[in-house]
């Protein structure tokens, strides 16, 4: 099985490879910070607060296929993972690498009602233009409750 994951890594872009290893061991710190800090105190973080309002920012080709790379080394670093990342970590670490290249972004809390009488299922996603980068294209599964916008190019 190693040896496999190894062929699949070796047939990939070095860019691609780094990427994931990155992401890979992002996810681990940002799982950490999930647990011990208040939502509240992480939304400095998220960029700027839009509220329930849905906002893309536009987005470039060039920027969409940053997104589509960003997502690749995502989906690569979360299958590969020993431990499991939900949503949020991955959102996290998706505005982090987003912000790093200067790619304008969204950055999505939803709600949806769960299974039980009074059960929530929360879920976070990061959208470039039309291309979902974490959590996938949720809009008609959640109820926005929070939207963020990085747009960190001026």
């Amino acid at each position: 099985m190693a040896l496999r994951k190894l062929r699949t890594a070796a047939g990939l872009p070095v860019s691609m490879v780094a990427v994931t290893a990155l992401v890979w061991f992002m996810l681990w710190p940002a799982r950490l910070v999930v647990l011990a800090v208040p939502l509240r105190r992480l939304a400095r973080f998220y960029g700027r607060d839009h509220g329930v309002e849905i906002v893309i920012p536009e987005a470039s080709a060039a920027d969409q296929e940053a997104a589509m790379f960003v997502r690749e080394a995502i989906t690569l670093a979360v299958r590969y993972s020993p431990e499991s990342a939900n949503c949020y970590p991955q959102a996290l670490v998706a505005r982090l690498l987003l912000r790093l290249r200067r790619v304008p972004h969204g950055m999505f809390f939803g709600l949806r009602k769960g299974e039980g009488d009074e059960a929530m299922d929360a879920h976070a996603w990061v959208m470039v233009g039309d291309v979902p980068v974490s959590g996938g294209r949720s809009f008609d599964s959640y109820t926005v409750v929070r939207c963020f916008t990085g747009s960190d190019r001026g």
